[in-house]
């Protein structure tokens, strides 16, 4: 693989950083983060330029500070695009997860379903938050560069993955459409008629693999396993395939969008499955608040809460469930 000038220069910089870091706060106002400064935000906006400006299609190689490798695709605007700019995507809200479940459990084997190309999986295992993965990823293409980053990073010991969906049957065939501008919002195809935000009718379809979640996970702890859920509103389904699972009451996370749901007419669905697990505890991730109560009207009321949002970035949460 061909690693251009930039991306060696980025390594120097991010070692020398490492080191000269704890100094450079003598040099900063105290109402100034580190990052804050000029230094760093000449960084960002080099590596936005970067991004922004190659072919479509170009695949490219991130370094964080935390020396995680991803290689992104620049044809992804949304997860590629933040992993190389910023190092991440969205991985506060793992560690927020981690913060609220703090000797709750003990951090073994997180399952990963909806990987994509190892946004949540690698810096969890590299990082030392969890001993061991499963990781589970449908498209061809993100299953990949999931397969190389996990390669880069030196933890394929860690991370099991399946090239599969997840969903209510086993050895079952769907429709999957694939989104040209944002890698993290493939999903499965489905006949509703709900307004179409997201131009689907023009996607590529392919075919997916069809697995149920018990049948990937049959021996495990409860109390030992984190379950993290990003399926594009197909979560309704993956949680009746995996009762038995689930039914043990793992810690859950799950991502809760009005909008996805309503494709898949899962919505009561979904709340029935919540409701079966008799989970004691649910913590809204994003907003940082605890649901006072699980009963039906409380799910209805979220719901319709985030039915209700015009904001395409306020339509959805993510819920963690735990006893």
């Amino acid at each position: 693989m061909k690693i251009n000038l930039f991306h060696r220069v980025l390594q120097i910089i991010i070692t020398i950083k490492k080191k000269i870091r704890p100094f450079l706060f003598f040099f900063v106002p105290k109402k100034k983060t580190f990052q804050s400064n000029f230094f760093y935000k000449s960084i960002v906006n080099n590596k936005k330029k970067i991004f922004d400006n190659q072919k479509k299609g170009t695949e490219l190689l991130a370094i964080n500070n935390y020396n995680e490798k991803f290689i992104v695709n620049s044809s992804d605007k949304v997860i590629g695009r933040s992993i190389y700019i910023n190092g991440d995507f969205e991985f506060g809200n793992f560690l927020h997860t981690l913060e609220i479940l703090q000797k709750k459990i003990l951090n073994k084997t997180l399952v990963d379903i909806g990987a994509n190309i190892g946004s949540i999986c690698i810096p969890a295992i590299k990082r030392g938050f969890f001993q061991n993965c499963i990781a589970i990823e449908p498209d061809p293409y993100n299953f990949d560069l999931l397969s190389k980053n996990i390669f880069i990073n030196d933890i394929k010991r860690k991370i099991q993955t399946f090239n599969i969906g997840l969903g209510q049957y086993d050895n079952q065939q769907l429709e999957f459409e694939i989104s040209g501008n944002n890698f993290g919002d493939h999903r499965v195809k489905s006949n509703s008629d709900e307004k179409d935000f997201y131009h689907s009718d023009k996607r590529e379809i392919i075919n997916i693999n069809i697995k149920k979640l018990d049948t990937i996970i049959q021996n495990f702890d409860p109390k030992e396993t984190l379950v993290w859920i990003d399926v594009q509103g197909y979560e309704a389904f993956v949680l009746e395939g995996g009762f038995k699972t689930l039914c043990k009451k793992p810690p859950l996370v799950i991502e809760f969008c009005p909008f996805a749901l309503d494709r898949f007419n899962s919505y009561n669905l979904l709340k029935k499955n919540l409701i079966s697990f008799r989970y004691k505890n649910c913590y809204n991730i994003n907003s940082k608040y605890y649901l006072k109560d699980l009963r039906e009207n409380t799910y209805d009321d979220l719901y319709f809460y985030y039915k209700s949002k015009k904001e395409e970035q306020l339509r959805s949460t993510n819920l963690l469930f735990f006893d």
